[in-house]
């Protein structure tokens, strides 16, 4: 009967039980990330802090470093980078996305020569001159994003509209 090793089953790579280490800061046990050799703090907000204030006291204490961010040189070295990177600064926004649909631009109505009738099979075949809002207020209001459910929804509004205001459709 043969056995069968562990390590073969994993791809010759076997598990090793990882050993603990004691923060430097709260001096709990935790398990070090295995990528970071180095590691001497948990992950503890407080412990990450603590870490970062001490990396950086003993960056400080090279003479090399002590005047890094002072005098004419850097204030110039400073300027130069931000003149290559000059948007580096601006948040960026994620590209808003219209999920299966067309994005309709709004078009100037000629009123002179505008004969079409309102009521069409869908709603670019509407041809409204609502902003986006009003559409997004009316999906909002039915609960729909479907163009033929707003279709419907607009219709509705504009006979109530027409009725209240005493105008005939």
């Amino acid at each position: 009967m043969h056995f069968i090793h562990a390590g073969w089953l994993l791809g010759g790579h076997t598990m090793r039980q990882k050993r603990q280490r004691k923060c430097k800061h709260c001096h709990k046990l935790y398990h070090p990330d295995h990528r970071a050799r180095r590691q001497k703090y948990c992950s503890a907000r407080a412990c990450r802090k603590a870490s970062k204030l001490a990396s950086q006291a003993h960056w400080l204490s090279d003479p090399k470093n002590r005047n890094y961010f002072r005098g004419k040189v850097n204030v110039l070295r400073t300027q130069a980078w931000r003149k290559r990177h000059p948007r580096y600064w601006r948040r960026r926004c994620p590209k808003r996305t219209n999920a299966l649909q067309e994005t309709i631009k709004q078009q100037p109505i000629d009123y002179k020569h505008d004969k079409c009738e309102l009521f069409g099979n869908a709603l670019q075949d509407m041809k409204l001159t609502q902003p986006a809002v009003i559409v997004g207020l009316i999906s909002k209001l039915t609960g729909s994003a479907l163009q033929d459910e707003i279709v419907c929804a607009i219709r509705t509004m504009q006979a109530q509209g027409q009725a209240i205001l005493g105008i005939g459709p």
